[in-house]
Formats: C-alpha cells, sequence, structure tokens
C-alpha cells in the first residue's frame, strides 16, 4: 500500500508530503518531498524484529536545519569541486561555495534543500524538478527524476537527467545506515568490492591519482568490522572513513556488503557507478533524530554510489559531463537478506 499525506510546511511556506509503502508484514519506507529524501526503512532481521536502518528526524524543521544530508537525493554534483569552479567548453563556471573554498554536494542549497513534485505510478514513487537555470552556478536548466521502488526486501534508487546545454552531473543518496539500532556503526562488517581509491588533500580534494588499499586501512576486499581500524593514523583528517573507492567491474553489479551478525541482517549494494564514498558520520555530534534517538559520531554508515569527486576538474578521472539533449540514467540497488 502507498499513501501521501502531510508532512509539514517549510520556513518559506511550501507543503512537503511524505510518502509512506507498507507491505503486510509491516516493512516500510517512507519518502519525502523535501530533498526527495528516504526518511525511514523498516525491515525485518534474521531474528524476525521490525528495525529501522537508517537515520533520520520526525520534524521538518530539523531537515531544513540539519547539515547531515540525512536520506537525501544529492546533486547536482555529489562530493566536492575544488576551488567551487571548473571550465568546459572553453568557458568558466563559478559555483557557489559551501565548505571553506569548495563546493559539497551541489551547494548551498543543492538538491538537497529543494522541494521536489511527486507522483505514484503502480510501484513507482516518482520525484521530479526542473532546476532554475544556472542554479548554484551550474551551467544549464536541468530536469531530474528520481525513482524509488520498495519491495520490501529491495530498494531501488534510479536517476535520470536532461540539460539544455553541456554540464558536470554526479547524482547521489546519502542515506545513513545503522542495521542494529546501536548508538554506533563500529561492530558492523563491511566489504567493498574495490582495490584502489583516491587520495586527497588536506581539504579533500582528490589529488589526482589513483593508489592501492593494499596495507591501509582502507583495504576492504574482505570483511572487516568498521570499527577494527577507523582511528589509525592513516585516516587523518577524517576522524573516521571518508574515502572514495574505484570500484571494479562496469554496468550493474554488487559492490559492497554490509553485516551485522547480532541481528543476522546484511545490505548489499549494488550500482552501475564507478566509484562508491564511504563516509561514517564522523561529525554528528548528538543530534536528535527519529523516535528521539540521538545520533553521535559513528551512528551510521553512507555508501554513496557515484562518478569521482572534483572530476570537472581532473581530466584523467571518468567524465562526468552530461552532453546538451543526452539522458543521464543510473540505478542503485540496496538489498537486504536475513542471515
Amino acid at each position: 500500500m502507498i499513501r501521501k499525506e502531510l508532512f509539514g510546511t517549510t520556513a518559506l511556506g511550501k507543503i512537503i508530503e511524505e510518502i509512506s509503502v507498507t507491505m503486510g508484514d509491516g516493512v516500510k519506507a517512507q519518502f519525502l518531498t523535501y530533498g526527495a529524501t528516504l526518511r525511514r526503512l523498516i525491515v525485518k532481521d534474521g531474528r524476525g524484529r521490525m528495525r529501522n536502518v537508517v537515520l533520520g528526524y520526525d520534524g521538518l524543521s530539523q531537515y531544513e536545519r540539519g547539515t547531515g544530508y540525512f536520506g537525501a537525493t544529492v546533486g547536482r554534483y555529489a562530493g566536492r569541486i575544488g576551488g567551487a569552479a571548473f571550465e568546459l567548453n572553453g568557458q568558466s563556471h563559478a559555483l557557489s561555495a559551501n565548505e571553506g573554498a569548495n563546493t559539497l554536494h551541489g551547494g548551498i542549497l543543492g538538491f538537497s534543500r529543494r522541494v521536489f513534485d511527486c507522483e505514484l505510478d503502480g510501484e513507482d514513487i516518482i520525484f521530479s524538478r526542473t532546476t532554475e537555470p544556472a542554479e548554484e552556478g551550474f551551467p544549464g536548466r536541468m530536469t531530474l527524476k528520481v525513482t524509488y521502488r520498495f519491495t520490501g526486501e529491495e530498494l531501488s534508487i534510479k536517476y535520470e537527467a536532461l540539460c539544455d546545454c553541456d554540464t558536470p552531473i554526479n547524482l547521489t543518496n546519502h542515506s545513513y545506515f545503522n542495521l542494529t539500532g546501536k548508538k554506533d556503526i563500529l561492530d558492523h562488517t563491511l566489504q567493498i568490492d574495490s582495490d584502489s581509491y583516491l587520495p586527497t588533500s588536506e581539504d579533500m580534494i582528490p589529488t589526482g591519482q589513483v593508489e592501492k588499499v593494499d596495507l591501509t586501512p582502507l583495504d576492504f576486499r574482505k570483511p572487516t568490522a568498521l570499527g577494527e581500524r577507523i582511528h589509525d593514523e592513516f585516516l587523518g583528517v577524517t576522524g573516521g572513513y571518508d574515502h572514495t573507492f574505484v570500484l571494479k567491474g562496469e554496468g550493474m553489479r554488487k559492490c559492497a556488503v554490509l553485516t551485522a551478525e547480532g541481528v543476522r541482517l546484511s545490505m548489499e549494494c549494488h550500482t552501475d557507478r564507478p566509484a562508491l564514498q564511504l563516509y561514517t558520520a564522523n561529525h554528528l555530534a548528538g543530534e536528535l533524530g527519529v523516535n528521539a534517538s540521538v545520533y553521535g559520531k559513528y551512528a551510521g554508515v553512507a555508501l554513496e554510489t557515484q562518478n569521482f569527486p572534483d572530476s570537472p576538474n581532473k581530466p584523467q578521472f571518468p567524465s562526468a559531463i552530461l552532453r546538451a539533449g543526452e539522458v543521464f540514467a543510473s540505478e542503485t540497488k540496496y538489498i537486504f537478506r536475513r542471515l
């Protein structure tokens, strides 16, 4: 059953709806038209207990004030663009800087703080919006669709975009997962199908190099507890994991598995994107979440499927340019399995 209802009104007076998908056994997903956001995802673990496995807020004002991008659709360019600028087709583009001198997750508002339209089509929940021309400094006027489908054990997220001129694009979902409901995810094990990563400067901009994960705390080729090496000096200024992994293979494939043995539940991540950003909520500091939960450091882990950060300024990286009139299409799936 899919149901729409009022969630709240923004500070600017815009109505925000919540869309709930409820299965017969009580499994549920809830989405917001604010940021095309995944708010709650309730699945059954291997012990038969229902668990909300994503971080979220109870009220709209928290989403408006929050800085953690909880469950939001992130764009036009997920990750960082160094110097809040890039050059395309011989023309320089200055972006809105929202992290020092750099642009993070699309700028000051990005897509995560915008209101989307929503329509229902069978099992699909389709969020859409058209940007303003040169929104946040990005060229052109883009039309975007984000389609969620939840079947009880699988959440599919499809992205489709079209622009009237050439533009960079990098879309992802910024959900934080916690499969146990405990205060942190340090006992979760993670496996990533990657043997290389993108080193960065101190301001988290990729250097342009690609390095091997061998003999580093970034080697997740075998299942490893997130807490095992999270304080390693190698991780430097990040205070945990905030790293881009270069994924093996092409096309839709399984790229990561997150497991919580204590509740006999795992989550597979499948994608057609070339990279995965692993982020362990290093900067959460006691935020009040759903059902009065308190989210501190390491309360969740984000597995953000995407293109390479700062690709518009790194010609050696895979191109993230969407050409005028062409359609961008991508899909990521999160599949839950009881152990």
